[in-house]
């Protein structure tokens, strides 16, 4: 089988990435073409239609939102009229939540969370679906689960930008945060409700080892989180919780809130934050949207101590 990925010139470490993880995949029964491997001297573009003409699949690496992807869409459309589309597949790779341009919507795509880069590969390699052969070109690699989860891992953390909604209008955060949605909008005093949904694109899962989504649902849970924390290496209290609970209260009657004083562990490097509850708003359905950030603690009298 031959795979033509398809990617900008700035997503390159993106694209020899998966064309990586496709050859040890795919063994001897795929060839996996990426246009930073042509050789010096060949005709550039001559290669890329050679390349195009001969693909069973073209892999969009589609990263973000922007107006710098003419050439990958011109690939994408290249493929379109120099193939056969009943024998050559098209897929297009994204971040999670994003939109895609309106030329390649039409295409099949594929959610770069580590569940759809997985899913991805257990169809391609161990089933026919998408090769449309007698027989897969690697079914044992449904049995290779440590391979599996490290280059979903791996390729999925690639994706994880966080998307402007269109060009005159769009934000930037320079600290992480956490989108948490209260549905109903009731918040008991002491307690976030377990069932409050994390958004996907909230920057500080990255604090608690977490992919954006979890591996069956949607979306985080509250309640899914701090468990989640609570099994983290440094197996640290979630009094940080309690005191955010009061907080989402207090901030749901439109009271000044105080700044809390506990703090977070991250689990893989041991840094310390503390959350704020930076603002809340109403949503049309009733619920409330709450945004927290997670400000760097230093400890300033063990600083002196040092010292």
């Amino acid at each position: 089988m031959n795979i033509f990925v398809s990617h900008k010139h700035s997503d390159a470490e993106t694209a020899l990435l998966l064309k990586e993880k496709l050859d040890l995949a795919g063994g001897p029964n795929v060839t996996c073409f990426v246009s930073e491997r042509i050789p010096y001297g060949s005709d550039w573009f001559e290669t890329i239609r050679e390349s195009l003409r001969g693909a069973d699949m073209v892999v969009l690496v589609f990263t973000a939102s922007d107006n710098t992807w003419d050439w990958p869409l011109y690939e994408v459309g290249l493929a379109t009229d120099l193939t056969n589309l009943d024998s050559c597949r098209i897929v297009t790779l994204y971040p999670p939540g994003a939109e895609l341009p309106d030329p390649i919507k039409h295409i099949q795509a594929v959610e770069a969370t580590e569940q759809g880069i997985r899913d991805l590969f257990v169809r391609l390699f161990c089933t026919c679906d998408i090769v449309g052969t007698d027989t897969p070109l690697n079914a044992k690699l449904a049995e290779q689960d440590g391979f599996l989860d490290q280059a979903a891992r791996e390729i999925s953390a690639r994706f994880l930008s966080v998307e402007p909604e269109d060009d005159d209008n769009w934000e930037h955060y320079f600290t992480y945060f956490l989108h948490v949605l209260v549905p109903g909008g009731d918040v008991p005093e002491h307690l976030v409700p377990p069932e409050a949904r994390v958004l996907p694109k909230s920057t500080a899962l990255r604090l608690f080892d977490l992919a954006p989504r979890p591996p069956d649902a949607e979306s985080w849970t509250w309640e899914g989180l701090l468990e989640a924390y609570s099994r983290s290496e440094h197996d640290q209290s979630t009094a940080w919780a309690t005191a955010l609970g009061e907080r989402f209260h207090y901030a749901s009657k439109g009271s000044t809130l105080r700044d809390t004083r506990s703090t977070v562990v991250a689990p893989s490097t041991g840094e310390v934050y503390r959350p704020l509850v930076h603002r809340v708003q109403s949503q049309p359905n009733g619920g409330l949207l709450f945004e927290l950030i997670f400000v760097k603690h230093y400890d300033l009298n063990a600083q002196s101590a040092k010292a």
